[in-house]
């Protein structure tokens, strides 16, 4: 018997079924979307011989698994959050088992997708290039992203194209739009950003990596660069977002910007069971001014740092920090 089948039965108490299942309420339903709690036993959970776990909720459709060489993923830890256990104990299961596994060996965790994008390639009506001009390279310097990324200019004036420094949005390597900052004195009938993107694109996709223990969730695109995280492009969540976050088996650690508005993200990650961070940082927005002021090492790990679980607690810090 593993760690986690030992933890898990110590919680879950249900009716066996010939084929080996337990079914319960499943805890995850309204965290899932569902209007009301599971009264009806639908939740299921299967302990294998070989120390193996499988869960699966056939009302809200909420999966995990775990077997012997796997590290602990994203969704069994908050299934472990909902059924009571404490931070602590996640914790040290997931370095228990991280300790025995054979890191040359760790495999693909939870790969099924409700949803795949299906983004088309781009087509630029517009000519670009490599970024050269002087003033907005040391633009991009100030602000610590200049090395961050493949910038680009144009010479295109619509919307006022040719002042502004051009960041490409790809998808497996693919060109699937972009947003372009202006760049100097802003006229006031002008946009700060020119946004072009498919819907519930996610910035950063591309770059994260399995054996991550966390993956910070920005709102900019530019917040996301000095984390190497990923941007949102706005203060709120789509549902088809959270499962592409979700479905990288990294947990997540939010990142709000410190306005009013970014109070409804604070909520949509504290319903899912996500990680938010509020650092102390003085007079900073967001994490770019951060990195301006401390220093990009100094704002992540402070990041990190300060990343709160508790939905209760994360409310609470949300009034004190995002006004």
């Amino acid at each position: 018997m593993s760690a986690l089948q030992t933890l898990l039965r110590s919680r879950i108490n249900g009716r066996a079924s010939p084929k080996g299942w337990l079914s319960f309420n499943c805890p995850m339903c309204v965290v899932n979307g569902q209007a009301r709690p599971d009264t009806k036993h639908r939740a299921g959970i299967i302990y294998s011989p070989d120390g193996a776990v499988s869960y699966h909720c056939f009302n809200c459709e909420y999966k995990t698994a775990w077997q012997p060489g796997w590290t602990l993923g994203f969704k069994m830890k908050r299934l472990m959050r909902q059924l009571g256990f404490d931070e602590a104990e996640v914790q040290r299961l997931g370095l228990e088992i991280l300790s025995q596994a054979d890191i040359e060996k760790i495999q693909t965790r939870e790969p099924e997708q409700s949803w795949t994008p299906d983004w088309p390639d781009f087509r630029l009506t517009f000519p670009i290039r490599p970024l050269s001009d002087i003033p907005k390279i040391e633009y991009l310097k100030s602000r610590g992203l200049y090395e961050l990324a493949n910038w680009h200019e144009t010479d295109a004036k619509f919307a006022m194209l040719d002042q502004r420094v051009i960041l490409p949005y790809t998808y497996q390597n693919r060109l699937v739009g972009f947003t372009a900052r202006f760049v100097g004195e802003k006229p006031d009938s002008t946009s700060k950003y020119l946004r072009r993107a498919p819907a519930d694109y996610v910035y950063g996709l591309d770059n994260q990596k399995e054996q991550r223990q966390y993956v910070l969730v920005s709102e900019g695109e530019f917040d996301s660069l000095i984390t190497s995280g990923l941007g949102l492009g706005s203060n709120s969540l789509s549902a088809r977002q959270a499962q592409l976050i979700e479905d990288l088996n990294i947990e997540p650690i939010v990142i709000p910007d410190r306005d009013k508005a970014s109070r409804s993200l604070v909520e949509q990650a504290a319903e899912r069971g996500w990680n938010v961070s509020f650092p102390e940082w003085e007079n900073c927005k967001d994490v770019n001014e951060a990195a301006i002021k401390y220093g990009r090492l100094f704002a992540i790990n402070s990041i990190l740092q300060a990343a709160e679980h508790s939905p209760t607690k994360i409310r609470l810090l949300a009034r004190r920090y995002c006004q």
